[in-house]
């Protein structure tokens, strides 16, 4: 701490002209806990964004977050607990902060709220954002606060970050042509998604990479870091272009205009004339370079690119399931649904909902997210929820144009462009598209880069006592940032091992699913019609053990189950002419897993369809009838292969009915059917449907024709 004379003499200077020491240079003066907490913020931000295991079955979800709870844990708890005793709450006083805690407080009564709370809690399986992990991804905008408390550091992260996009990018090209590094077989202009899993999920995060290296490209005046920049920015803009994902270069497109005109009215008339310039011809050969790789590459570029100017394809369905999705939260909110329907809750909710002409577009496609982040928001926190969010983007351009107005250094707001357009490419992207783990964690963090800038601009504004104490020259008295400090590193310490026990359980059951999955595929794809392998009872009993274990260790996961289920059926296939009394238990034990899960699962309509099977097997015709018509009735009103399925299995309980001299119940029976037929042809009657699903539309017509038959010979 410093004395009264070091205090008077920090005085004296100022009265003399002399300035105060920066920031910036006290940050290279950094102590050991310091480089710790540089080195573990560093991990929790990027690791989401380049890791993942294909230990798990869901590589890309369940790695990044249980990798981001995992670097929580370790880095996350202790940044907490040693910025508690340095007053570095006070960089949080904002009204961007504010906003942030409201919308914990809306994502919490979302899942308390909830028509799924568990769901909502921990995620669904194919994404992993559920309540804990979302807390975690916005806490990383105060500990990009308290962390990040200097230019230095934050220039550090963006230099890092355009590497680890760049990394990115060279994966996503080789993708591209079919030469993938993460050891999937795909065919060449399939799929370019980097490190992300999908390529839908490859352009947002990319945003936040490409602008920052603008921003650092024409910030910088050393000829070789223009020249590493400019290669990372050449590489990661081929590899959003060979994403194929609109959505993705529309964001890009819309950055680098907005990259354009805050150069434009930031810069002094001399550098906007030379950047302008550069930035045409830097333009042109992009266009240049784009042209000749979509000419080449026509086949599946052109495809892309006329579906979005005439909206057909998926462009439309989008158009449709936007629309469909706001007609969905008007009604909830109606209904008093205020706090939405539960985080990760969507796809229960809005399959009841969903109406026919989407199916049309899309048949039997099931919607876990309405492919809008804005949407999403809206209908998981309702109302509330998408306020406080459009809150969060109001102060934040708030702060920044405040930001803009205080700094006078051209290289500075060549940054903060860069910034800016960053956020901007990440808010048109997410148009079309929901967050992930990794983008999440970007955007709060980026949040986080606007609120220190800002607190560094009114520190160098302050008294040089408050700079003083500010930049840690002298210490201030409490040195203690009192209780509500204290209560967030309590709930946040619990939360966040709760969450890490949570995904140690969820990944040990996902390796075992992984491999029971491969199991039942391996079995019906090899197994079951050879009749020269005589081990087919042990090997599905080993297959049950392993999904049994996998939903020892994770309860929450219904999917588990569901698969237990269907793997209980394979295990009476290979059994029943051994032991036929064995495999029916079997197959009533994985009806009894399954049934568990009515009111929790996150995909209803596959575990009703896997009771419906299980019931099949039995010869409980019945019961099989009845969970059938639960799916089309109360779930999925236009899943034309349960339609067909139901209807298959009417008729086999009409050919009953007729052989008990029931002539009456097999009529009415016979009708159904056919009323079902008549609806699943209906979904798929478009000519698109017809030429995607003609088998199942030609079985359709077959049965219809049979049934109409027996109906004449009633």
């Amino acid at each position: 701490m410093k004395s009264k004379k070091d205090l008077k003499n920090i005085q004296r200077q100022t009265k003399s002209g002399h300035k105060t020491p920066k920031t910036t240079d006290i940050a290279l003066n950094a102590t050991s806990s310091d480089r710790y907490l540089l080195a573990g913020f560093f991990l929790m931000a990027l690791l989401p964004f380049l890791v993942f295991s294909r230990s798990v079955s869901c590589t890309f979800y369940i790695s990044k977050s249980a990798i981001f709870a995992w670097a929580w844990l370790i880095f996350g708890l202790p940044s907490l607990w040693l910025s508690w005793k340095n007053d570095s709450a006070d960089r949080l006083n904002t009204p961007l902060t504010f906003s942030l805690i409201a919308f914990v407080l809306a994502l919490v009564l979302s899942t308390i709220f909830s028509i799924t709370p568990l769901i909502s809690l921990f995620g669904v399986y194919e994404r992993q954002l559920g309540l804990m992990t979302q807390i975690q991804a916005i806490c990383m905008a105060f500990l990009t606060v308290i962390i990040l408390k200097d230019r230095h550091k934050i220039y550090l992260f963006a230099d890092i970050l355009i590497v680890c996009g760049a990394i990115n990018a060279v994966i996503a090209i080789f993708q591209f042509f079919g030469m993938d590094f993460t050891g999937f077989n795909i065919p060449l202009g399939t799929h370019a998604y980097g490190l992300q899993g999908q390529p839908d999920l490859f352009g947002s995060v990319m945003m936040f990479a490409v602008f920052l290296n603008f921003g650092r490209l024409f910030a910088t005046d050393s000829l070789i870091k223009r020249l590493i920049f400019g290669s990372s920015l050449f590489v990661q803009t081929l590899g959003v272009l060979f994403s194929l994902t609109r959505g993705a270069w529309i964001g890009y497109l819309a950055g680098f205009f907005v990259f354009i005109a805050l150069l434009g009215v930031s810069l002094d008339k001399e550098r906007r004339k030379y950047y302008i310039k550069f930035i045409l011809v830097s333009l042109l050969l992009i266009l240049m370079v784009s042209i000749g790789i979509v000419f080449i590459f026509r086949d599946f570029f052109v495809p892309r690119i006329m579906g979005l100017l005439h909206l057909k394809g998926t462009a439309q369905t989008r158009l449709i399931l936007y629309e469909e999705t706001l007609r969905f939260c008007l009604n909830n909110t109606i209904n008093g649904h205020i706090f939405g329907i539960g985080i990760e809750s969507f796809r229960r909710a809005f399959m009841p909902f969903k109406p026919l002409r989407l199916s049309q577009l899309e048949p039997n496609v099931n919607y876990d997210d309405p492919h809008s982040n804005y949407l999403g928001i809206l209908a998981k926190t309702g109302i509330i929820g998408f306020l406080i969010y459009a809150a969060i983007w109001w102060f934040a351009l708030k702060l920044l144009v405040g930001i803009f107005r205080q700094t006078h250094s051209n290289n500075e707001r060549l940054f903060l462009a860069g910034l800016s357009a960053a956020l901007f490419a990440y808010a048109v992207d997410n148009i079309t598209i929901f967050d992930t783990a990794a983008s999440m964690v970007f955007f709060y963090v980026f949040l986080g880069i606007i609120i220190s800038w800002h607190y560094i601009i009114t520190a160098e504004k302050d008294t040089p006592v408050k700079k003083a104490v500010r930049t840690g020259q002298i210490k201030a008295g409490a040195g203690r940032t009192g209780w509500p400090f204290t209560a967030l590193f309590a709930v946040m310490s619990i939360m966040v091992i709760i969450n890490s026990i949570y995904y140690l359980k969820a990944w040990a059951a996902d390796n075992k699913f992984l491999y029971g999955l491969g199991n039942v595929k391996y079995y019906e794809t090899n197994l079951r019609g050879n009749p020269y392998y005589h081990n087919k009872p042990f090997f599905m009993e080993r297959t049950l053990t392993l999904l049994n274990e996998a939903m020892s260790e994770n309860p929450v996961e219904s999917q588990y189950a569901v698969y237990y289920s269907l793997a209980s059926n394979d295990y009476y296939d290979a059994l029943k002419d051994i032991n036929k009394k064995a495999a029916e238990y079997q197959v009533r034990e994985g009806i009894k897993k399954v049934i568990g899960y009515k009111d929790t699962t996150w995909e209803p309509e596959n575990l009703y369809l896997a009771m419906a099977t299980a019931y099949l097997k039995l010869n409980d015709i019945d019961n099989a009838i009845k969970y059938y018509r639960i799916i089309v009735d109360d779930w999925d009103h236009q899943n034309f292969y349960t339609r067909y399925n139901l209807a298959h299995t009417l008729v086999m309980r009409a050919d009953q009915e007729m052989a008990q001299r029931n002539s009456i119940a097999a009529k009415n029976d016979l009708i159904d059917a056919l009323s079902q037929l008549k609806k699943g042809e209906t979904v798929i009657a478009s000519s698109e449907g017809q030429k995607l699903f003609r088998p199942a539309y030609d079985k359709m017509l077959g049965l219809e024709k049979e049934v109409k038959l027996r109906l004449k010979n009633i």
